[in-house]
């Protein structure tokens, strides 16, 4: 719902309950164009058991990689060269009906010019009622509002087919590559300036400078090894902000997305944006690891980390279990905003300390009213170390009212 388009999906998938729920919203009126294409497991075993000779050209060499031997990411589960390029070949197959009801278009109007609505592919308002049961039990480890939305009240709208809302989502990323939507935009103070590449390695004394922008170990391995054979064509980076005790106070300030001032009581209805009370703005924080493999002395997010949200410490940091997790581990937390946290106007966030770490983006005079949360992280056990596991943020979810 906060996307200025419905999009696209295309799923590589072919699990009948995975399609059976594509299709559904298809149906219902969400998706537009939707497919599910499937990897390996859609060739005959048949034509594979043929020798190289007798087996069709789309599948010869169907057991070789497309890198050099060594080269990771040569595991079973990944797909091989050829199986990606049958990928590639379902998926272009798929977009030549379109091209062909475009052309026949362009044909049949000769001269004339093509309209084509654009409200057909605008963004929807409300939302068709999730296919997915809900599970309302346990709201702070499901986040159902910020992964479903939820039923609009107002009397006028009940008995559609569409009685849903999803209030607007906001995502900041140090992931790479990033277009839109970078960390560094949030960041008011705390983080490290470093001038390094991102495969470079960072001495232990930055950490205790603050917190550092780094790759885990097995990324950066990883990364130099595919450097040595070309690169690969990948480009993308787990990057991340990485922190002990020692690292201090992260502050970051999150943008409302309205980005207007706080309102008088007189010019908002339904009691929304009255006060400065942070809960009349956001309503869903959601904090996420960078996901790799460590041990079992690694950071736990929820109780290694303290977070002050709007001035008033976090009482609720819970493990989220519905969504985001890697290697059976769960890899996001909900914190929860308090009662008592504040919005703050732009013009008035500080930065902690003397502010020369400071990364937020300079303002110009239009957005001095401006108003956002601030969020201040922190470690605060002694038993987080590098080596074991420092604590980590990539990615920073909230949503706002």
């Amino acid at each position: 719902a906060t996307l200025p388009k419905r999009p696209m999906m295309i799923m590589l998938d072919t699990k009948s309950q995975r399609i059976n729920l594509l299709n559904e919203y298809h149906k219902n009126g969400a998706l537009l164009d939707s497919i599910a294409v499937g990897k390996g497991e859609v060739v005959s075993n048949g034509l594979l058991a043929l020798t190289e000779d007798e087996r069709p050209s789309g599948l010869k060499r169907w057991d070789e990689w497309g890198s050099p031997k060594g080269s990771p990411g040569q595991s079973k589960w990944h797909p091989k060269f050829m199986e990606h390029e049958l990928i590639a070949w379902m998926m272009a197959t798929h977009f030549l009906d379109p091209l062909e009801k475009a052309l026949s278009m362009l044909e049949a109007a000769g001269a004339a010019t093509i309209v084509i609505d654009p409200l057909q592919h605008q963004k929807l308002d409300t939302l068709p009622e999730p296919v997915t049961s809900i599970n309302q039990g346990s709201p702070d480890e499901t986040v159902p509002f910020l992964l479903y939305g939820r039923k609009l009240e107002d009397q006028a709208l009940r008995g559609t087919t569409t009685p849903w809302h999803i209030h607007h989502v906001s995502c900041r990323t140090s992931f790479l590559p990033n277009l839109h939507g970078h960390m560094s935009s949030i960041i008011v103070s705390g983080v490290v300036k470093d001038n390094e590449d991102e495969l470079s390695f960072r001495d232990d004394k930055l950490y205790s400078i603050g917190w550092v922008p780094d790759v885990g170990k097995v990324e950066r391995e990883t990364k130099r090894k595919v450097e040595n054979i070309g690169g690969l064509g990948y480009i993308d980076m787990k990057l991340a902000l990485y922190g002990i005790k020692e690292s201090g106070t992260l502050r970051l300030w999150l943008p409302h997305p309205n980005l207007t001032s706080i309102h008088s009581h007189d010019s908002i209805p339904n009691n929304e944006h009255i006060s400065d009370d942070a809960t009349n703005w956001f309503e869903t924080l959601v904090f996420c690891e960078v996901n790799e493999k460590r041990g079992n002395k690694e950071c736990k997010m929820t109780s290694d980390m303290s977070f002050i949200v709007g001035g008033v410490s976090a009482v609720s940091v819970v493990q989220i279990t519905d969504a985001a997790s890697y290697l059976g581990k769960h890899i996001c937390v909900n914190v929860k905003i308090p009662q008592n946290a504040k919005i703050t106007e732009r013009k008035d966030v500080e930065p902690i300390g003397d502010g020369s770490d400071g990364r937020i983006a300079p303002m110009d005079e239009a957005e001095h009213k401006n108003v956002g949360l601030t969020v201040d992280v922190a470690v605060i056990s002694d038993t987080v170390t590098r080596n074991n596991g420092a604590c980590s943020i990539s990615h920073v979810v909230w949503q706002s009212l």
